[in-house]
């Protein structure tokens, strides 16, 4: 975290979750979304490489980071919902959605559902879905595991196979 952030904890829908946000003054706000799993300090190199200029917010998503995680599964359209929630709460009219690996299938929600809100979306690292060529079982298994949406150690013993 860089000493010009600031980190609080907003309530987006029903999601009690951990924001950092580095304020800027140049316009449109960007929204990093991370990978599966991952806290928002995974995208700290990214930040401190983005003019200071820019408004730059991420997020932990229920039950990743330091957000709790939620008492039921959360689906993408209910993301991307709270996702508005946050552009609303900051009132953002619209922002720039880049997605990291898992997330950027979040951007992608969010964009999909928000076309207005939306200014840019920049997916990166993030897989086609379901039509791609699929990773060997063993890997697969260790993505779709339930522990992935709860135990941290979990997730840090498989996150290199991953």
């Amino acid at each position: 975290m860089t000493t010009a952030e600031h980190v609080e904890w907003m309530t987006l829908g029903s999601n009690r979750v951990r924001v950092a946000t580095r304020a800027g003054h140049d316009g449109t706000p960007v929204i990093l979304c991370n990978g599966i799993g991952a806290s928002l300090e995974l995208l700290q190199p990214l930040v401190d490489h983005l003019s200071p200029a820019r408004t730059i917010v991420r997020f932990d998503v229920p039950g990743a980071g330091q957000s709790p995680t939620p008492a039921l599964p959360h689906t993408f359209p209910g993301l991307a919902r709270a996702l508005g929630c946050l552009l609303d709460q900051r009132d953002y009219r619209h922002a720039d959605i880049l997605g990291f690996s898992w997330g950027g299938a979040l951007a992608q929600q969010f964009a999909f559902q928000n076309p207005r809100r939306c200014r840019r979306l920049i997916v990166v690292a993030t897989a086609t879905g379901a039509i791609m060529v699929p990773a060997s079982p063993t890997v697969l298994a260790k993505a779709v595991a339930p522990q992935r949406l709860g135990d941290p150690d979990y997730l840090m013993s498989v996150a290199a196979q991953i």
